[in-house]
C-alpha cells in the first residue's frame, strides 16, 4: 500500500499485493509530468513521494507501458493517452501488475479529453498569425474562447 491518506490519484482501498495503486487520473497525472520542465526543476520526485511513496518515475511510467495503461493515441505532447476502460492500475509485490477495468454500467471516461492541471487547447484562425496582426487581437481571440459560452 502506499500513503495512509488516499487521493484522487491512488485507490482508496488496496489488496494486499498492490505495492502501488494508481487511478485514472493518478494516470493522467503521471502522464503529465513527462514534460522535461517539471524535471528540470525538481518536481517529478516530490510529486512521486507524495503519492507513490519509494516508485521511482520512470519505473512508474515502464511497468504503466508495460501494463497496457497507456496506449498509442491523443493529443497529449506524449502520444500518450489512458486506455480507454482502464479504471485502476495496480503494481504488485511480485513486480507484476493488473489492470481494473471499469464494469458494464459503471460510468467511464466517455471520451479522450480528460484534462489535469488546467490545460486548455484554443484554436487561433489562420489570420490570426499572420505577420499583419497584432499581438493584442491574438490576446483578444483567445480570451474570447475562455469566456463562458452561454446556452
Amino acid at each position: 500500500m502506499t500513503t495512509d491518506q488516499p487521493t484522487r490519484y491512488v485507490p482508496s482501498s488496496l489488496p494486499n499485493d498492490v505495492l502501488w495503486g494508481f487511478t485514472r487520473e493518478g494516470l493522467l497525472a503521471l502522464r503529465h509530468y513527462c514534460h522535461p520542465i517539471p524535471h528540470s526543476r525538481g518536481l517529478v520526485g516530490p510529486f512521486m513521494a507524495e503519492h507513490w511513496p519509494g516508485l521511482m518515475f520512470h519505473v512508474a511510467m515502464a511497468m504503466a507501458q508495460k501494463a497496457g495503461a497507456f496506449v498509442q493515441r491523443g493529443d497529449h505532447f506524449t502520444g500518450l493517452d489512458v486506455a480507454e476502460r482502464l479504471k485502476e492500475l495496480h503494481l504488485l509485490v511480485g513486480g507484476g501488475s493488473r489492470i481494473i477495468e471499469f464494469v458494464d454500467g459503471e460510468a467511464s471516461p466517455e471520451s479522450p479529453d480528460e484534462k489535469v492541471n488546467g490545460s486548455l487547447l484554443v484554436q487561433l484562425p489562420p489570420e490570426a498569425l499572420s505577420s499583419e496582426s497584432s499581438l493584442r487581437d491574438v490576446a483578444r481571440h483567445i480570451l474570447e474562447q475562455l469566456r463562458p459560452q452561454r446556452p
